[in-house]
Protein backbone atom coordinates (compact mmCIF):
# COMPACT_ATOMS: atom_id res chain seq x y z
CA UNK A 1 0.00 0.00 0.00
CA UNK A 2 1.22 3.78 -0.10
CA UNK A 3 -0.03 6.39 2.15
CA UNK A 4 0.18 9.61 0.16
CA UNK A 5 -0.83 11.84 3.23
CA UNK A 6 1.22 11.79 6.60
CA UNK A 7 2.24 13.97 8.86
CA UNK A 8 5.16 11.91 10.21
CA UNK A 9 8.53 14.27 9.94
CA UNK A 10 9.15 15.17 13.43
CA UNK A 11 8.63 19.09 14.97
CA UNK A 12 7.33 20.57 11.41
CA UNK A 13 3.68 21.14 12.38
CA UNK A 14 0.66 19.64 14.05
CA UNK A 15 2.41 15.96 13.37
CA UNK A 16 4.74 14.20 15.45
CA UNK A 17 6.41 15.92 18.18
CA UNK A 18 9.79 14.59 17.63
CA UNK A 19 11.77 11.66 15.83
CA UNK A 20 10.62 9.04 18.73
CA UNK A 21 7.06 9.55 17.34
CA UNK A 22 8.01 9.91 13.91
CA UNK A 23 9.47 6.16 14.46
CA UNK A 24 6.65 4.40 16.24
CA UNK A 25 4.62 5.94 13.26
CA UNK A 26 6.97 4.50 10.15
CA UNK A 27 6.87 0.77 12.27
CA UNK A 28 2.91 1.08 12.27
CA UNK A 29 2.61 1.68 8.70
CA UNK A 30 5.26 -0.77 7.76
CA UNK A 31 2.97 -3.67 9.81
CA UNK A 32 0.30 -2.28 7.80
CA UNK A 33 1.68 -3.19 5.01
CA UNK A 34 2.88 0.49 3.74
CA UNK A 35 4.94 0.02 1.77
CA UNK A 36 5.73 3.49 0.30
CA UNK A 37 4.95 6.72 1.97
CA UNK A 38 4.63 10.46 1.00
CA UNK A 39 6.17 12.83 3.89
CA UNK A 40 3.12 15.88 3.72
CA UNK A 41 3.30 18.43 6.18
CA UNK A 42 1.58 21.86 6.39
CA UNK A 43 2.38 24.55 4.10
CA UNK A 44 0.74 28.22 3.99
CA UNK A 45 2.09 30.30 1.48
CA UNK A 46 0.23 33.34 2.94
CA UNK A 47 2.19 32.54 6.72
CA UNK A 48 5.07 31.30 5.38
CA UNK A 49 7.35 31.75 2.63
CA UNK A 50 8.04 28.59 0.40
CA UNK A 51 12.05 29.09 1.24
CA UNK A 52 11.16 28.77 4.48
CA UNK A 53 9.36 25.63 4.61
CA UNK A 54 12.13 23.75 2.39
CA UNK A 55 14.73 24.55 4.47
CA UNK A 56 12.30 23.26 7.73
CA UNK A 57 10.82 20.30 6.00
CA UNK A 58 14.64 19.28 4.86
CA UNK A 59 15.82 19.87 7.83
CA UNK A 60 13.01 17.40 9.82
CA UNK A 61 13.46 14.59 6.83
CA UNK A 62 17.43 14.38 7.96
CA UNK A 63 16.92 14.73 11.56
CA UNK A 64 14.30 11.44 10.43
CA UNK A 65 16.81 9.98 8.69
CA UNK A 66 19.52 9.91 10.70
CA UNK A 67 16.55 8.56 13.50
CA UNK A 68 15.85 5.57 11.11
CA UNK A 69 19.70 4.36 10.18
CA UNK A 70 19.46 1.10 8.94
CA UNK A 71 16.24 0.20 10.15
CA UNK A 72 13.91 -1.83 7.42
CA UNK A 73 11.05 1.35 6.72
CA UNK A 74 9.33 2.15 3.94
CA UNK A 75 10.00 4.08 1.08
CA UNK A 76 9.71 7.99 1.66
CA UNK A 77 9.63 10.63 -0.37
CA UNK A 78 8.92 14.47 0.50
CA UNK A 79 5.66 16.34 -0.40
CA UNK A 80 3.45 18.80 1.14
CA UNK A 81 -0.32 19.64 1.83
CA UNK A 82 -0.73 22.90 0.61
CA UNK A 83 -3.56 25.21 1.83
CA UNK A 84 -5.58 26.47 -0.56
CA UNK A 85 -4.73 30.39 -1.84
CA UNK A 86 -5.02 31.92 -5.18
CA UNK A 87 -1.38 33.01 -4.87
CA UNK A 88 -0.28 29.39 -5.26
CA UNK A 89 -0.43 29.84 -9.14
CA UNK A 90 2.57 32.26 -8.61
CA UNK A 91 4.83 30.11 -6.64
CA UNK A 92 7.53 27.56 -7.58
CA UNK A 93 4.95 24.67 -7.45
CA UNK A 94 7.60 22.01 -8.09
CA UNK A 95 9.41 22.65 -4.52
CA UNK A 96 6.04 21.30 -2.84
CA UNK A 97 4.20 18.61 -5.19
CA UNK A 98 4.29 15.13 -4.88
CA UNK A 99 6.86 13.79 -7.70
CA UNK A 100 6.35 15.94 -10.70
CA UNK A 101 2.44 16.18 -11.58
CA UNK A 102 0.28 15.87 -8.20
CA UNK A 103 -0.41 18.29 -5.61
CA UNK A 104 -1.93 17.81 -2.14
CA UNK A 105 -4.52 20.28 -1.72
CA UNK A 106 -6.42 21.54 1.70
CA UNK A 107 -9.30 23.57 1.67
CA UNK A 108 -10.78 25.88 4.09
CA UNK A 109 -12.96 24.32 6.21
CA UNK A 110 -15.45 26.82 7.55
CA UNK A 111 -16.71 28.32 3.72
CA UNK A 112 -16.10 26.84 -0.13
CA UNK A 113 -13.23 29.37 -1.56
CA UNK A 114 -13.82 31.71 -4.00
CA UNK A 115 -12.13 31.00 -7.41
CA UNK A 116 -11.43 27.27 -6.32
CA UNK A 117 -12.92 26.23 -9.56
CA UNK A 118 -10.37 28.24 -11.82
CA UNK A 119 -7.19 27.82 -10.05
CA UNK A 120 -8.18 23.66 -10.24
CA UNK A 121 -8.24 24.63 -14.44
CA UNK A 122 -4.99 26.38 -14.08
CA UNK A 123 -2.87 23.99 -12.44
CA UNK A 124 -4.34 21.26 -14.65
CA UNK A 125 -3.65 23.15 -17.83
CA UNK A 126 -0.23 23.42 -16.22
CA UNK A 127 0.27 19.40 -16.04
CA UNK A 128 0.11 19.54 -12.06
CA UNK A 129 -3.13 17.26 -11.17
CA UNK A 130 -4.67 18.58 -7.56
CA UNK A 131 -6.00 16.05 -4.97
CA UNK A 132 -7.98 17.61 -2.61
CA UNK A 133 -7.11 16.54 1.04
CA UNK A 134 -10.25 14.30 2.93
CA UNK A 135 -12.92 15.75 0.92
CA UNK A 136 -15.31 14.01 3.15
CA UNK A 137 -14.31 16.37 6.04
CA UNK A 138 -15.58 19.54 4.04
CA UNK A 139 -19.42 20.33 4.73
CA UNK A 140 -19.90 22.20 1.82
CA UNK A 141 -19.38 19.15 0.16
CA UNK A 142 -21.39 17.17 2.37
CA UNK A 143 -24.14 20.24 1.96
CA UNK A 144 -23.89 20.35 -1.88
CA UNK A 145 -22.03 17.64 -3.60
CA UNK A 146 -22.19 18.97 -7.24
CA UNK A 147 -19.22 21.47 -5.56
CA UNK A 148 -17.18 18.61 -5.31
CA UNK A 149 -18.40 16.92 -8.80
CA UNK A 150 -17.86 20.22 -10.90
CA UNK A 151 -14.02 20.65 -9.20
CA UNK A 152 -13.57 17.12 -9.79
CA UNK A 153 -14.81 17.33 -14.04
CA UNK A 154 -12.09 20.68 -13.63
CA UNK A 155 -9.22 18.34 -13.32
CA UNK A 156 -8.91 17.98 -9.51
CA UNK A 157 -8.96 13.95 -7.72
CA UNK A 158 -9.99 13.45 -4.27
CA UNK A 159 -8.52 11.64 -1.32
CA UNK A 160 -10.72 10.10 2.10
CA UNK A 161 -9.31 9.28 5.50
CA UNK A 162 -9.29 5.83 6.19
CA UNK A 163 -10.29 6.87 9.95
CA UNK A 164 -13.98 8.62 8.12
CA UNK A 165 -14.71 5.26 6.75
CA UNK A 166 -15.84 4.08 9.68
CA UNK A 167 -16.50 7.48 11.49
CA UNK A 168 -20.41 7.64 11.94
CA UNK A 169 -20.40 11.39 10.60
CA UNK A 170 -18.58 11.29 7.86
CA UNK A 171 -18.60 7.48 6.18
CA UNK A 172 -21.86 7.76 4.11
CA UNK A 173 -20.25 10.70 2.40
CA UNK A 174 -16.79 9.52 2.65
CA UNK A 175 -17.96 5.79 0.79
CA UNK A 176 -20.53 7.88 -1.51
CA UNK A 177 -17.10 9.21 -3.34
CA UNK A 178 -15.51 6.47 -3.71
CA UNK A 179 -18.28 4.67 -5.54
CA UNK A 180 -18.51 7.25 -7.52
CA UNK A 181 -14.85 8.03 -8.41
CA UNK A 182 -15.09 11.43 -6.74
CA UNK A 183 -12.35 10.15 -4.53
CA UNK A 184 -9.35 7.98 -5.55
CA UNK A 185 -6.84 8.02 -3.12
CA UNK A 186 -7.40 6.22 0.96
CA UNK A 187 -4.96 8.04 3.22
CA UNK A 188 -4.29 7.93 6.96
CA UNK A 189 -3.50 11.53 7.43
CA UNK A 190 -1.54 10.30 10.85
CA UNK A 191 -0.19 12.68 13.17
CA UNK A 192 0.62 11.17 15.81
CA UNK A 193 0.35 7.43 17.87
CA UNK A 194 -2.45 8.46 20.18
CA UNK A 195 -5.97 9.84 18.47
CA UNK A 196 -4.62 9.97 14.78
CA UNK A 197 -2.34 6.99 14.50
CA UNK A 198 -1.45 5.57 11.10
CA UNK A 199 -4.32 3.16 10.18
CA UNK A 200 -3.93 1.75 6.56
CA UNK A 201 -4.46 -1.56 8.44
CA UNK A 202 -8.21 -1.06 8.49
CA UNK A 203 -8.35 -0.95 4.44
CA UNK A 204 -9.06 -4.54 4.06
CA UNK A 205 -11.68 -4.68 6.21
CA UNK A 206 -13.58 -1.65 5.43
CA UNK A 207 -13.24 -1.81 1.51
CA UNK A 208 -14.00 -4.11 -0.71
CA UNK A 209 -10.91 -5.94 -2.88
CA UNK A 210 -12.20 -4.56 -6.59
CA UNK A 211 -12.22 -1.16 -4.90
CA UNK A 212 -8.73 -1.63 -3.20
CA UNK A 213 -7.38 -2.74 -6.45
CA UNK A 214 -8.62 0.07 -8.13
CA UNK A 215 -7.24 2.32 -5.37
CA UNK A 216 -3.99 0.54 -5.86
CA UNK A 217 -3.74 1.66 -9.76
CA UNK A 218 -4.60 5.79 -9.15
CA UNK A 219 -1.97 5.15 -5.67
CA UNK A 220 0.40 3.68 -8.29
CA UNK A 221 0.46 5.77 -11.25
CA UNK A 222 0.80 8.61 -8.46
CA UNK A 223 3.60 7.07 -7.05
CA UNK A 224 5.79 6.32 -10.70
CA UNK A 225 4.43 10.09 -11.92
CA UNK A 226 2.45 9.07 -14.60
CA UNK A 227 -0.44 10.59 -15.85
CA UNK A 228 -3.55 9.43 -13.79
CA UNK A 229 -5.70 6.46 -14.29
CA UNK A 230 -9.04 7.12 -15.98
CA UNK A 231 -11.80 7.39 -13.82
CA UNK A 232 -15.64 8.47 -14.80
CA UNK A 233 -16.74 10.97 -12.27
CA UNK A 234 -20.58 10.76 -11.16
CA UNK A 235 -22.71 13.08 -9.23
CA UNK A 236 -23.78 12.08 -5.87
CA UNK A 237 -27.42 12.00 -4.91
CA UNK A 238 -28.14 13.14 -1.62
CA UNK A 239 -31.17 11.74 0.01
CA UNK A 240 -33.08 11.79 3.30
CA UNK A 241 -31.52 8.75 4.28
CA UNK A 242 -28.15 9.97 3.01
CA UNK A 243 -25.51 9.91 0.07
CA UNK A 244 -25.67 7.44 -2.91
Amino acid sequence: MIDIHTHILPGIDDGARNENISIKMLHAELKAGVQQIFLTPHFNCETTSIDAFIENRQSAFERLSDAVGSEPMPELRLGAEVRYSPALLNLPLEEIVLNNNYLLLELPFHHYPAHIKQVIMDLDASGITPILAHVERYRFFRDDPELLYSLIQSGAMGQVNVSSLEDKKDKGFAKACLNNSLAHFVASDTHNMTDRAPCMDMVPHILSESMIELLEKYSDALWEDETPYYFDAHEIKKTIFGYK
